[in-house]
């Protein structure tokens, strides 16, 4: 939003909508935020140029069948994007969720990215890594990530 982008947010938390319009009004910037469940969010053809998903852990069971579906929502050429918790990260106190079927597989979550539900992607970088967080008390640390940038063909 800061560079003149039309901003949509979705997510399950409210507190995250609160957190969200602060930071907009403290940018002088507009955001659209729409506390919702990707479960049931409808995910229009071909209409954005970049989806962001950072932290963004949902059972396994739902990730496989959605995400799929929400790159359905890219436009030819746009871009996919996200970072979330590895599985390496379970024994770390930097936060995070402590269910193993939350965390990121790279090979598995990169399959159902790619998979035969989702459009065709190119994978640009794809990588695990340890990073230091500096989020809040209950996010900081040394973590491991998994890291993609997909883009639509």
């Amino acid at each position: 939003a800061r560079i003149g982008w039309n901003s949509e947010v979705f997510d399950l938390s409210i507190v995250g909508k609160q957190k969200c319009h602060q930071l907009a009004q403290e940018h002088d910037v507009s955001v659209n935020y729409e506390v919702d469940d990707l479960s049931l969010r409808e995910f229009p053809e071909k209409i954005y140029d970049l989806i962001a998903c950072s932290w963004f852990h949902t059972p396994s069971e739902i990730r496989k069948v959605h995400m799929p579906r929400m790159l359905h929502s890219l436009k030819s050429g746009g871009h996919f994007v996200m970072e979330g918790y590895h599985t390496s990260q379970m024994p770390l106190q930097s936060g995070g969720p402590k269910s193993l079927d939350l965390l990121f597989n790279m090979d598995e979550v990169l399959g159902e990215l790619i998979g035969q539900n989702a459009p065709q992607m190119r994978i640009i970088h794809v990588a695990v890594a340890s990073t230091i967080l500096e989020e809040s008390a209950l996010h900081k640390g040394q973590a491991r990530v998994v890291r993609f940038h997909l883009q639509r063909d």
